[in-house]
């Protein structure tokens, strides 16, 4: 289910900032930290610019238009990369003696668990997440087969939206504790995950092939990308009008891929 896989992680990505964001600048103010405006959104752009030119490389002869084996070791090599240089800032900030905030609150209001117990939960929730991925691609491609829609546009739809609600929720009860501000950054981050891990695995496993409505796609993820960016980048923060233009824009998209 190939067109499934690009589509997934397009249409989550788009989700991603659009809505999940849009709706929590709705809630409340999403303030945007300097590094997320000159790090992180340039990164995120840069990877769905690197997906839309290895995707489309073979674009005057669709049956040359895939993800490759090397595509996927690139990807997988740029997203180590990315986390070992995340991790070094880390380290240094911790070396400096800033504050490590932990997603959720602060550690008294978060109940610390032991490494061997916390283990155990890391291999069972991936155990499960790989069990509950395999039944949605299954049960996704069965819909789309009795309803006769393509697997593009189930992966832009239902499965994107459903792999993000967990995104969605976390980013709306923050925004009710007025805890918003990495809400941008937390999107930021899933979107260069989702391009360069979920898809440079995908890919190595096996090839990805590329539709041209794969393209058009990213083309409308790099905008809706710049678009966020500018939002940020004017103010320093997100606000209610900005929100709800990124959730009305989300809308057209979602009613053009519809009926395309």
């Amino acid at each position: 289910n190939n067109e499934l896989a690009v589509s997934n992680v397009v249409g989550s990505n788009i989700f991603n900032l659009m809505v999940v964001i849009g709706v929590c600048a709705m809630i409340a103010t999403v303030e945007v930290a300097r590094e997320t405006i000159r790090r992180d959104i340039p990164l995120s752009l840069i990877c769905a610019g690197l997906l839309l030119l290895l995707g489309s490389i073979g674009l005057g002869d669709p049956a040359k238009m895939t993800l490759g084996h090397f595509d996927g070791v690139i990807f997988i090599g740029l997203f180590a990369g990315y986390i070992f240089y995340m991790i070094r800032i880390a380290l240094k900030a911790n070396k400096e003696g800033k504050k490590v905030e932990i997603e959720g609150g602060s550690d008294e209001e978060i109940k610390l668990i032991s490494v061997p117990l916390s283990i155990i939960f890391i291999i069972g929730g991936a155990a499960a997440i790989a069990f509950g991925g395999d039944l949605t691609v299954d049960a996704a491609s069965r819909i789309a087969s009795d309803l006769g829609m393509t697997q593009t546009l189930i992966g832009l739809t239902i499965v994107s939206i459903g792999t993000s609600l967990p995104e969605l929720v976390t980013s709306i009860v923050a925004a009710r504790k007025n805890e918003v501000d990495m809400a941008l950054g937390n999107a930021i981050g899933s979107n260069v995950f989702n391009i360069l891990m979920v898809l440079g695995i995908a890919s190595a496993i096996s090839p990805i092939s590329i539709i041209t409505e794969n393209i058009i796609d990213l083309c409308v993820l790099i905008a809706f990308t710049v678009c966020v960016w500018i939002f940020a980048g004017s103010k320093k923060k997100i606000g209610r009008v900005e929100g709800f233009c990124m959730v009305a824009l989300y809308a057209v998209y979602a009613v053009y891929i519809i009926i395309r």
